[in-house]
């Protein structure tokens, strides 16, 4: 006969947010669960009913995507279900979502004459503060790294010619403790001083002459 769905069927459910509350989940399945066993991912807040994850492919048996609808605050608690044939496999809470987010890359990283670097941020719903940065620096003599709570670092090791790029995630303890960063910037080299970037914003505010036939 058909078996009966369990909790030992689901392990190592992993989810991620991005945006606007988008959230992306994974699973592994167990080789007891049957091969054509379909899983179903439902989430909720506190105040609302279960809905279920409706961007999940037809198929793909490990793993959900969706916007969260009625999901508004990234303080809320979040309860998530994974159903198999209507029978609850797995059930957890998730607090706070900020813990498990995963911020856009750094954009517009400068390098200014005396080595100091700036970057901005694409918006996002939550103050700047509670970002953490890591720059990472490549020389002809290898790489290092280190860190910012601002968007901003004055280099003191005085090099001539480096490249840089940055990530960021949410770091601040008032804020949430992700662990997970976001995917690097755009790198920007560095020489004598001058990054690429700055040579080409120049290059973009210089007037090309008129010429008349």
């Amino acid at each position: 006969g058909a078996r009966i769905p369990n909790k030992s069927w689901i392990q190592n459910v992993s989810c991620i947010f991005y945006d606007e509350i988008y959230m992306n989940c994974t699973w592994d399945i167990s080789e007891s669960a049957p091969q054509k066993q379909q899983f179903v991912l439902y989430y909720k807040n506190h105040k609302k009913r279960f809905a279920k994850c409706k961007s999940q492919r037809s198929g793909d048996r490990g793993h959900a995507s969706c916007y969260l609808q009625g999901v508004t605050s990234y303080y809320n608690i979040l309860y998530l279900r994974i159903k198999a044939s209507k029978i609850i496999v797995f059930e957890t809470d998730i607090e706070p979502l900020l813990d498990f987010y995963k911020l856009r890359p750094p954009i517009n990283v400068t390098v200014l004459k005396n080595n100091a670097i700036t970057w901005e941020n694409i918006p996002f719903k939550i103050f700047e503060e509670c970002f953490t940065y890591q720059l990472n620096f490549t020389t002809s003599n290898g790489w290092f790294t280190e860190t910012s709570d601002w968007n901003n670092y004055n280099l003191e090791k005085k090099l001539n010619t480096f490249t840089v790029k940055v990530r960021s995630r949410v770091g601040e303890f008032y804020c949430g403790d992700s662990q997970i960063w976001s995917d690097w910037s755009e790198s920007v080299n560095v020489g004598k001083g001058s990054s690429s970037v700055e040579r080409r914003r120049r290059m973009r505010r210089k007037r090309i002459p008129f010429h008349s036939e």
